[in-house]
């Protein structure tokens, strides 16, 4: 007969020394080249002051904290923006870690998400571009018009992607147009 054997485990329970209110920031579908601020707010609750150090963030990718904490006094709350900024399509996850310099205490882990997806836009109503123009462009013709009378025509912006696109609409100045028509073509569209 096999005798059981016994054994105990002890540890010590202490309260994390970093807390924050949010540990994953999914950010989502978001268009390339738009850019999400979020805030999450980092406390300190120890009773010593904490020289914080950071890792996990990729240059390069499409996240960025700012501004970053470097000291944390005893219970002070320090708000981080993260921004995202998705530069390719593709899904991004990154983990910062914050943790003290002397090495004392535990790490702070927080997640952040996001899928980076190209919007698919498309422009009816207009005439066909020329071949060197972006192949989404096109002409809006508003036929002869003599000087003081007003032509309008319409076009439609259609979203074909699966998530809303924000579009801004800018006057364009043609690289030979003369400087003196510059105004009168700003003030007649604004």
């Amino acid at each position: 007969p096999t005798m059981p054997l016994f054994f105990s485990v002890e540890s010590t329970v202490v309260l994390p020394e970093l807390v924050c209110d949010n540990k994953e920031l999914d950010f989502g579908q978001m268009a390339i080249g738009t850019r999400e601020l979020r805030s999450i707010k980092v406390r300190n609750t120890s009773d010593r002051d904490i020289h914080l150090k950071s890792s996990g963030i990729s240059a390069v990718g499409p996240f960025t904290v700012l501004p970053f904490i470097r000291n944390l006094k005893p219970g002070a709350t320090q708000n981080l923006v993260v921004e995202c900024n998705p530069a390719r399509p593709g899904l991004f996850t990154e983990v910062l870690q914050l943790f003290p310099t002397d090495g004392k205490g535990h790490q702070l882990h927080i997640t952040f998400r996001t899928q980076g997806v190209d919007p698919v836009v498309k422009l009816d109503g207009l005439l066909p571009a020329s071949n060197n123009w972006s192949p989404q462009g096109g002409i809006l013709f508003c036929g002869d018009v003599v000087p003081g009378d007003v032509s309008t025509k319409s076009f439609s912006i259609v979203n074909q992607s699966d998530f809303a696109v924000k579009v801004i609409i800018t006057r364009a100045i043609w690289q030979d147009m003369p400087i003196s028509r510059h105004a009168e073509l700003v003030q007649r569209t604004a």
